[in-house]
């Protein structure tokens, strides 16, 4: 069966997007298999009074919509988590920068800062300091982190972080280079999506702008124009054949 044919690409979006529910990829399989039968089911007992060839379409289209929903959701639901990752991670690092400075240890403001806030990222990284505590080695708790969020900047953090601590290099240097690296890296995303926002108006512009303003500029125009033509067939008879 085709949601059976990608598990391992559905797991990593599981994880992605935080595993929800707690769903394994075969579960969210499951999920795909049943949600077509829902809607269609759904979709019959709405429309049964109807002819069968009028009911069909709209009965394939309500099946159709139960296979594709819940991996776009899921794709969704991914790409916000690490969107949010992504936005927090410069604001984090300053943080465990300070806490560093200020004398703590790396796990202690990892914990400060997991313990502050409560999003994705935090929650992430009171995961991190879990592991360690249990006796997972920091370089390993730290690589799992980068592997679970996908953002590509937790994953330069974590590579440049573990080869610096190697080379003896200060941690509380790496994180501020790093929180530099972070705001630049989401200043540039944001220039970029308000350059692709303009892209993205021309469709609502088309469909429901333009025309509506038309509507108000040439509405008035109408009865003047329909008078006009009804006085013009008046005064030439032969144009009404």
């Amino acid at each position: 069966l085709a949601p059976l044919g990608n598990l391992a690409r559905t797991q990593q979006l599981l994880i992605y997007a935080g595993e929800p529910l707690g769903m394994s990829a075969l579960d969210f399989a499951g999920l795909r298999l049943l949600a077509p039968v829902v809607f269609g089911g759904l979709a019959y007992l709405l429309l049964r009074r109807l002819p069968f060839n009028t009911m069909l379409p709209y009965l394939l289209l309500a099946v159709g919509l139960g296979y594709f929903l819940p991996y776009m959701w899921l794709r969704r639901r991914a790409r916000s988590r690490q969107h949010e990752i992504a936005r927090a991670l410069p604001d984090a690092l300053d943080m465990m920068t300070i806490g560093v400075e200020a004398g703590l240890g790396f796990e202690s403001a990892m914990l400060k800062v997991g313990e502050r806030w409560d999003n994705a990222l935090s929650r992430e990284l009171r995961r991190v300091v879990a592991e360690m505590r249990v006796g997972t080695p920091r370089d390993e708790a730290l690589r799992r982190m980068a592997e679970r969020t996908g953002v590509e900047g937790v994953r330069s953090f974590v590579t440049i972080l573990i080869q610096s601590t190697q080379l003896g290099v200060s941690i509380a240097q790496v994180l501020h280079t790093q929180a530099d690296q972070e705001r630049l890296r989401r200043r540039q995303r944001a220039e970029e999506l308000a350059r692709q926002a303009g892209g993205k108006m021309v469709f609502p512009l088309v469909v429901f702008i333009f025309p509506a303003l038309f509507v108000v500029i040439l509405g008035p125009m109408v009865p003047t124009f329909l008078e006009a033509m009804q006085n013009i067939r008046a005064s030439f008879p032969g144009l009404r054949r």
